[in-house]
């Protein structure tokens, strides 16, 4: 919540209004948040996981991009 006088149309003026939908797969045993592409490729968004070693794997890197 952003408490301003400044006008919203202000605060976020250039920024995009449509956000691409993500998906949420499985790769490589792993869930990962990711943005596809339209050609069967996909760029990581985001890692989801509880294990503090699979965000040092750099497979699991945002903005890789996985085969879909």
């Amino acid at each position: 919540m952003i408490w301003s006088i400044i006008s919203e149309e202000d605060i976020f003026a250039g920024q995009p209004v449509d956000m691409p939908a993500l998906r949420s797969v499985d790769h490589l045993g792993k869930r990962l948040l990711i943005r596809p592409g339209s050609d069967g490729w996909g760029e990581i968004v985001s890692l989801l996981s509880t294990a503090p070693a699979d965000f040092l794997d750099g497979r699991f890197a945002p903005g890789t991009r996985i085969r879909l």
